[in-house]
């Protein structure tokens, strides 16, 4: 009897401190893990503020003030979108920038899959119609959203997301329109981070075929 209440104690006393060994390992090996993942990706983020507001200027006459000016965001996304090499996925709200309308058309040209989603209101609009009238021209395909009563206010895009080595994106508020890049307080994140470009594929494949 008194060796079984020693047994018992000894368990309910040591018990407590081997599952909180155990936890504290499982968290610690996870946390490594984690760690050890985010080495391997990169993510920037274009964050444009009030010293941007003063940057249209600098867009139309093709002159970058500095680093963070929105010619340099707009080069950026630009040659985001021109390394392409297979597939290339933009889900928009608003899409008027002609300049990377034709880095679609080159990426659609060299063969790289090209495909675009937008929203319904938005394309009513003369400039996203006009811009979008120019996609079809050169035969890339887009949907947009119904009903109208909804917006399809998503605004990332997806760069040859089946591609562990290549892929990447680039997600957040901002709208691919001069509006967005020098007028509005707005940002938007590049990353390679494959756990991320996977859920956002599989959100983009749902639209696609929803629409």
């Amino acid at each position: 009897m008194n060796k079984l209440i020693c047994f018992l104690y000894i368990s309910i006393t040591t018990l407590p401190v081997v599952l909180s060994y155990l936890l504290d390992r499982k968290y610690r090996r996870k946390i490594k893990l984690i760690t050890e993942d985010d080495n391997k990706f990169y993510n920037q983020l274009l964050s444009v503020t009030m010293k941007n507001f003063n940057c249209k200027p600098h867009v139309i006459e093709k002159n970058e003030c500095s680093e963070n000016c929105s010619l340099a965001y707009q080069k950026i996304i630009q040659a985001f979108i021109s390394s392409a090499k297979s597939s290339i996925c933009l889900c928009i709200y608003i899409f008027t920038l002609k300049s990377l309308t034709y880095e679609l058309i080159q990426a659609h040209k060299r063969g790289v899959d090209v495909r675009v989603i937008s929203d319904q209101i938005m394309f009513e609009t003369k400039s996203q119609r006009d811009n979008f009238s120019i996609l079809s021209k050169n035969e890339i395909p887009y949907k947009l959203h119904s009903p109208r009563s909804i917006k399809m206010h998503h605004k990332f895009c997806l760069i040859d997301k089946d591609d562990p080595e290549r892929a990447k994106m680039f997600s957040g508020s901002l709208n691919l329109t001069n509006q967005g890049f020098c007028y509005n307080f707005d940002n938007t994140v590049l990353t390679n981070n494959i756990y991320v470009i996977k859920r956002f594929s599989d959100e983009f494949e749902k639209l696609w075929n929803l629409f």
